[in-house]
């Protein structure tokens, strides 16, 4: 009876994970789990330990999936499963990253990175150093991000997938910047613009627009940086994705501040408020007080700059952002208070 409970959820894993709920699998796969224990099985074992941590990963259980996954990553190791051992660490990182876990995230991801490359498996380890690129991102671990992210680009060509290609330039470019090289940094950022200019509504368009114009910007041509951000701006409108557009411009105010040209930058600053609250967009409107209210402080204007960092103020409380501090401590500062 053991050894039919096992092997049967064994060999069906698959199709009973299509075919029923997350529950309903878990509790096949930990009946499975105590007939393999049983039998002293170890490979049926390793096997379904991974099949239920995938199911509290979808569940969210992220302690019950980290526990579940560890176990089947020790089992696999002891019994030299390689294979056991990818498919762990690819949902160990993934548990991580639901819970913006990026430590562990890359982590797990580095260990999986070398397992890829003892299999030669060039589609996989490209896939894992992107991954590990925007982890690392995340973590605001920027040396680390560029050092992955170029070890990503050894393998470039031999790619096809160009979404993919396009998110390993588009967080290289991050990287880059945050790194203060905006030269090497607009490199990678106009070639992933170039591939996403050519997929129909690409997601990350908008953010390639708003990256290349801030490395254009850094590298101190202004006006190219404007033209970047206009043609941004003509991409969102085609595509109506509002709140990219009210980013865009509010960036494009910034710029207009710098070069001196304050009644610009006001008209796009109004623009972004109006479209924030057109949509709703409590976040876009949160920024484009603030970013308005700096540059009229940077100007002398306090009263003006008070009344919209207080405005900001509240929608970052609300909001729960964690910039509320600052702007709390600069109202302060500029009422002398």
């Amino acid at each position: 009876a053991a050894q039919m409970c096992s092997a049967y959820t064994e060999n069906g894993a698959a199709m009973i994970s299509k075919r029923l709920s997350p529950l309903e699998c878990i509790s096949w796969f930990e009946a499975a789990l105590s007939a393999a224990s049983q039998l002293a099985d170890k490979e049926a074992e390793r096997k379904h330990l991974l099949n239920l941590g995938k199911q509290y990963v979808l569940l969210n259980q992220s302690k019950k999936a980290m526990d579940t996954l560890d176990r089947a990553l020790t089992l696999c190791k002891k019994e030299g499963d390689t294979e056991g051992q990818r498919d762990a660490l690819n949902n160990l990182s993934r548990i991580c990253q639901i819970n913006n876990d990026y430590a562990l995230t890359t982590k797990y991801l580095e260990q999986n990175i070398e397992l890829a490359k003892a299999a030669e498996d060039d589609d996989d380890e490209f896939k894992l150093l992107i991954q590990l690129t925007s982890s690392c991102i995340q973590n605001q671990e920027y040396n680390k991000a560029v050092h992955s992210g170029e070890q990503a680009m050894e393998l470039f060509e031999m790619v096809k997938d160009s979404p993919l290609k396009i998110s390993l330039l588009y967080n290289l470019g991050k990287g880059y910047l945050e790194t203060e090289e905006p030269t090497l940094a607009l490199e990678k950022l106009e070639k992933g613009l170039g591939l996403a200019q050519k997929i129909p509504n690409f997601a990350l368009l908008g953010e390639l627009f708003k990256l290349t114009a801030d490395a254009v910007f850094k590298t101190g041509d202004i006006s190219s940086a404007l033209k970047h951000l206009e043609k941004g701006l003509e991409a969102m409108r085609k595509t109506k994705n509002k709140a990219t557009e009210g980013a865009l411009m509010v960036q494009m105010a910034e710029i207009h501040i710098h070069n001196k040209n304050e009644e610009r930058a006001s008209d796009y600053f109004e623009e972004a408020l109006n479209l924030s609250q057109n949509i709703k967009d409590r976040a876009l409107e949160g920024k484009a007080l603030w970013t308005w209210s700096q540059a009229l402080g940077e100007k002398g204007n306090l009263d003006d700059a008070i009344t919209r960092a207080q405005k900001a103020l509240n929608i970052f409380e609300e909001l729960k952002k964690p910039e509320a501090s600052e702007i709390r401590d600069k109202i302060k500062e500029w009422s002398g208070d």
